[in-house]
């Protein structure tokens, strides 16, 4: 098993406060480090947290795990559950 940890800042659709986020990526097979940091680099949408989840998962053979802040609450958005 494979785990990818990075960081990300992205603006958020409800206020347009920047909230930043934990993405860890666990997979069987070998992402590129490249192809994470291009997808996040190229980002430059308004989103909110369980969207960019969503599409992490459509991109990349791995679970996808983002933990955020927003307003003093923690949001844990998962995906692609890997047993």
């Amino acid at each position: 098993m494979n785990k990818y940890i990075t960081y990300f800042t992205a603006q958020c659709p409800n206020n347009a406060n920047f909230d930043y986020y934990k993405i860890i990526l666990k997979s069987k097979q070998t992402i590129q480090v490249e192809e994470i940091n291009g997808f996040l680099k190229s980002f430059d949408e308004l989103i909110f947290q369980e969207s960019l989840a969503d599409k992490l998962s459509e991109l990349f053979p791995a679970e996808i795990k983002i933990i955020g802040y927003h307003q003093g609450i923690k949001i844990i958005s998962t995906r692609n559950k890997i047993n």
